[in-house]
């Protein structure tokens, strides 16, 4: 009888504990196979996002799902939202002109860091026309009112704006491999706050001031009332009116890396290649392996910061003046 109860009991002692490892929750091996686990990672959040197509001759009532179902640019800037891409077939997109007026595009929606809003050229450069005459400009006229923050802008070219091509006044915005050619006043300025701005491999040609016949029309105006973190790497200016890149009247650090200026100051522009400063206002440059060439006036101009400017393995030639012009430059 005694054997009997054993056995009774020795079995039922192993179905309990059969039952228990099925159920603990130390089980690691059943942690991961435990499909039901509802964990939102970083995937998770890229297949959340939303790509919309694009195109020249989209239409508004498209799902923008691909290319043979696109939508047009006005309609995906109504719908996109954080994470989300706006990608662009390369190509030239007419933004409609009518004299006197604006035909600004103005981006108010932010994103967020890691979120971002992506605006994309695929297979090139989508060029956004705005069409303004040769003889033509209007006051604020931007092409591109870039008041939100964390927008990453790629292969996309402003040309004809009104006035600046792109103005930018909100944080945390990039321009990657963008072009800004032949607006009627700086190509791209920041200005009234915008902060943390990089601008990466970007070009800046041939932007005319027609109002001062050239006077105001910088290859790219980190100035005035920007904030702070503004970063120029790997870009360049040519052909511009005024000067190449203008830094005038503001006591924020800019940093420019692997830059050129070429040519600029035509015909009754200053001329300045780097103008790195103005109204005596402090702010400590910093420059590195930078590029001044034929210039109408100076490579490189404090023009009165009393900085100090710290310029490293930067040059340049064939200026109107001097390569290296001011007190507040220190040359590395």
């Amino acid at each position: 009888m005694k054997k009997a109860n054993m056995i009774i009991l020795t079995v039922i002692s192993v179905l309990a504990l059969i039952v228990w490892f099925s159920c603990n929750p130390f089980n690691q091996d059943k942690i991961s196979n435990n499909t039901s686990l509802n964990v939102f990672d970083e995937t998770d959040a890229v297949k959340a996002s939303t790509t919309l197509h694009v195109t020249p001759n989209g239409s508004s009532s498209a799902g923008g799902t691909s290319f043979s179902d696109a939508i047009n640019l006005t309609t995906a800037l109504s719908r996109v939202v954080a994470g989300d891409t706006i990608l662009m077939q390369s190509g030239t997109y007419p933004i409609a002109y009518s004299s006197g007026n604006k035909n600004t595009i103005t981006m108010s929606k932010s994103g967020s860091s890691g979120n971002t809003i992506r605006m994309e050229g695929s297979g090139g450069q989508a060029v956004i026309d705005f069409q303004f005459p040769t003889n033509a400009w209007v006051q604020d006229s931007y092409g591109l009112y870039v008041t939100g923050s964390y927008w990453y802008f790629k292969n996309i070219t402003v040309t004809r704006a009104g006035y600046q091509g792109a103005y930018v006044t909100g944080g945390n915005n990039t321009f990657d491999t963008c072009r800004f050619n032949s607006n009627r006043n700086t190509g791209l300025e920041i200005n009234k706050g915008g902060n943390n701005t990089l601008v990466l491999n970007c070009q800046s040609n041939n932007n005319f001031d027609l109002k001062n016949n050239g006077e105001m029309a910088d290859g790219y105006g980190p100035k005035q009332t920007q904030g702070t973190g503004n970063r120029f790497i790997g870009c360049s200016a040519t052909g511009n009116s005024d000067d190449g890149y203008d830094c005038f009247d503001s006591d924020k650090v800019v940093t420019f890396e692997n830059c050129s200026a070429l040519n600029s100051g035509s015909p009754a522009g200053n001329g300045q290649g780097f103008k790195l400063g103005g109204n005596n206002k402090v702010a400590r440059h910093t420059l590195l392996n930078c590029t001044s060439s034929n210039n109408k006036v100076n490579g490189y101009d404090s023009n009165s910061n009393p900085g100090p400017i710290v310029l490293t393995n930067c040059g340049g030639s064939g200026n109107g003046h001097d390569l290296f012009h001011g007190d507040g430059l220190v040359i590395q």
